[in-house]
């Protein structure tokens, strides 16, 4: 299998940061294209309606946080490999499959999260719901 396009998941972690670096590294010594993602999870866009902030205005803010995010890890390390940044919103059991379809990625580059047991319990573990349903190949970075 050739990986000549590289999907790099991306969210709000600091260990995102990372996980992009490595995942550009890895484009520049495969010759690979980059599509750049981060996938937002409508649940969390509740806003605060006691501050006038509504779920469609919350939702809205997270998109325009999301791509100001990749434009600068983009900026950052992509330097002269092709890259494209793409946002989306929805679950990642349904989102990362359409991605893979649509984008023809070969690989998937995520960085590792460390959660208490609380947050695994409510939110799950976004590396693990990956590995679970993709169907490529899925490259972990670990936290320093």
């Amino acid at each position: 299998m050739k990986f000549d396009k590289i999907m790099i998941v991306v969210d709000e972690n600091p260990c995102s940061g990372r996980a992009a670096q490595q995942g550009y590294e890895l484009a520049a010594d495969l010759g690979a294209q980059v599509v750049l993602i981060d996938i937002i999870d409508e649940a969390l866009a509740i806003g605060d309606v006691d501050a006038g902030i509504f779920p469609d205005e919350a939702m809205r803010q997270k998109k325009v946080k999301a791509e100001k995010m990749l434009c600068q890890l983009q900026d950052e390390h992509a330097g002269k490999i092709r890259s494209e940044i793409m946002t989306r919103t929805g679950e990642m059991k349904t989102v990362i499959p359409q991605l893979i379809a649509e984008t023809g990625a070969k690989i998937i580059v995520i960085g590792a999260h460390r959660h208490t047991w609380l947050n695994r319990l409510i939110e799950g573990n976004p590396e693990e719901n990956i590995l679970v349903i993709s169907t490529v190949p899925v490259l972990v970075i670990p936290k320093q």
